[in-house]
């Protein structure tokens, strides 16, 4: 057996368990959403009273979301991973993972901080996936040496959105957090912008294998 069967992987079993998290994830941000409890009020009051959780709930599912499609566009121009890829999707994981947690304080706490706690933890997932195609495309060349550089600048620029969306919320958060919270939503609409300029992915299927 070679060195190079020994260190390198088929992505097929790091796809089975980063869908498999991501799928738990998207399933348990609605945990924080507990039902109102019988206070003597009508509903109408006690679904106001809801709204922040409704509304953590509905940014978290979004950008998770996202996060979803962006994973699947990196690993479908994968061919194959090393120990050291596979290490950085765990730890892509594990800051997702948290996001339920982090989107149940959003719910719960009014102030700034819990803005900057969940932004934290997603601009934390965002670095380490650029992290991930930045590795894949440098020196480990994990992806098709027929990918083009065109290609490989433009699902850069696509990851590199999550982070600085995160930078974005965080600093605004402090002087307004609902807008610290809602400017996430930029990061769905920013990637449909850059995805549907079709010409910066012309090429992609013309010198990849794409599994997408």
């Amino acid at each position: 057996m070679s060195a190079k069967s020994i260190s390198t992987f088929e992505p097929a079993r790091l796809v089975s368990l980063s869908d498999g998290v991501f799928s738990i994830v998207l399933t348990l941000l609605v945990v924080t959403l507990q039902p109102p409890t019988t206070s003597g009020r009508d509903l109408a009051a006690d679904l106001l009273d809801a709204l922040p959780r409704l509304e953590a709930w509905v940014v978290s599912f979004v950008v998770v979301g996202s996060f979803w499609i962006l994973h699947h566009n990196v690993v479908g121009l994968i061919e194959r991973t090393d120990t050291t890829f596979n290490y950085l999707n765990l730890l892509l994981l594990m800051f997702l993972s948290i996001v339920p947690w982090t989107s149940a304080l959003l719910g719960s706490y009014p102030d700034a901080l819990a803005v900057v706690v969940f932004s934290a933890m997603l601009g934390l997932a965002g670095l380490t996936l650029t992290l991930q195609w930045i590795y894949a495309t440098g020196r480990a060349a994990l992806v098709s040496h027929r990918l083009s550089e065109h290609v490989r600048r433009a699902v850069l620029l696509l990851l590199a959105r999550v982070p600085l969306v995160a930078v974005l919320s965080i600093a605004i958060a402090y002087f307004n957090r609902s807008l610290g919270l809602r400017i996430w939503l930029l990061v769905a609409v920013l990637g449909a912008i850059i995805w549907g300029r079709r010409r910066l992915f012309h090429d992609a299927k013309a010198q990849a294998v794409v599994r997408l």
